[in-house]
């Protein structure tokens, strides 16, 4: 079984370290709606799909998630 994490459950101190983590480690610049991606607590990439494709999350579904986006935007600023 897998178990996601909450990222909004998270400690802040966390939190700060897994988005830093993030930034640094990629090659290109993120922008807001990339970490939301990475960081979202209910999705799940299939390992069997044979769909090599780039994971696609719809702008609605970032949106739906606008407590976690705002977590993340107050993580950067402080």
């Amino acid at each position: 079984m897998i178990e996601n994490i909450n990222f909004i459950k998270l400690d802040n101190h966390i939190k700060k370290g897994i988005i830093e983590a993030l930034i640094f480690a990629s090659e290109d610049p993120l922008d807001i709606d990339t970490l939301v991606k990475l960081v979202i607590p209910d999705f799940h990439i299939n390992r069997n799909d044979d769909n090599k494709e780039a994971m696609d999350l719809t702008q609605e579904f970032i949106s739906q998630n606008e407590d976690l986006k705002n977590a993340i935007i107050n993580i950067i600023i402080q």
